[in-house]
């Protein structure tokens, strides 16, 4: 809880037993397997902050974490361990609108 206790929206999404088919024409959250047999997932939070303050800009407002079927061989995150990758979405990078991707081997 931060100082000026605004809530957060806490999300957990699985797709369980649902097939690669169900994610494949969503254009904001795509899991699929590539030709090559290796898993990818991409996901786009489109810009929906409008500004921000030299105080404010580096404030972590989402976590994201994905769990892939097989080790991740690369990911545009620091914070990769073996099947898992976290982003830390900070308020600056909503101003523009972000994507994020992780690749098994």
């Amino acid at each position: 809880m931060r100082k000026d206790y605004s809530t957060y929206v806490v999300h957990s999404f699985s797709a369980g037993n649902l097939s690669l088919d169900h994610f494949k024409d969503n254009p904001l959250l795509r899991f699929f397997q590539g030709e090559g047999g290796e898993f990818v997932f991409e996901s786009t939070i489109p810009q929906i902050v409008k500004e921000v303050t030299e105080e404010n800009k580096d404030e972590v407002v989402l976590t994201l974490t994905v769990v892939m079927p097989r080790e991740i061989d690369i990911a545009n995150t620091t914070s990769v361990q073996e099947n898992t990758a976290t982003w830390k979405i900070t308020r600056e990078m909503l101003t523009k609108g972000v994507t994020f991707k992780a690749m098994t081997k």
